[in-house]
């Protein structure tokens, strides 16, 4: 089968200022490294980095092993998508010395 771009749903994102959005991110293939003490610290001061750096408003966040949640009132709204590039992506990849593209183990994070 080829790859047409009616294959594939699109999904719009809508931001408008001042709304709480709530976010969920799961880790490739749901492998649980949350469960890791080590890499549960990194993700919380990745976070607490990003909140300095950025300003945006963290109601809440829930750990779990193989995924987050966040709920955020980012300013301005439509700066949500390079938050989470930033929290998957640069710090935390290069932390834990992973990245979001195969590495040379072969593991991946997001």
């Amino acid at each position: 089968m080829r790859y047409t771009d009616a294959a594939m749903a699109v999904s719009r994102r809508y931001f408008a200022p001042g709304q709480l959005q709530f976010i969920t991110s799961s880790v490739y293939r749901r492998r649980k490294l949350f469960d890791s003490p080590r890499l549960r610290g990194v993700f919380v001061e990745v976070l607490r980095q990003l909140r300095v750096e950025t300003g945006f408003l963290l109601i809440g966040w829930v750990l779990m092993p193989e995924h987050f949640h966040l709920l955020i009132r980012p300013e301005p709204a439509e700066s949500t998508s390079a938050l989470l590039q930033e929290l998957k992506n640069a710090p935390l990849a290069k932390s834990l010395s992973f990245s979001i593209w195969p590495c040379t183990a072969g593991v991946w994070l997001w």
